[in-house]
């Protein structure tokens, strides 16, 4: 059986995807973190990967 991946629409700005729900739960514990270092509640899971990879990078 051959998995042929759909064209990618450029003209999209996201994207769905699954997660396990561990690695959700994760994700939102880390995101709780952040609310409180940044004082803000308005912090969405794209704030909460992106700041992990630039973690990960020494970017932050």
């Amino acid at each position: 059986m051959i998995n042929m991946a759909r064209a990618r629409d450029e003209n999209k700005t996201s994207r769905n995807i699954a997660l396990k729900l561990e690695t959700y739960e994760r994700l939102d514990k880390y995101k709780a973190k952040l609310m409180g270092e940044k004082g803000t509640t308005n912090v969405s899971f794209d704030d909460v990967i992106i700041s992990l990879l630039d973690s990960k990078k020494g970017i932050t």
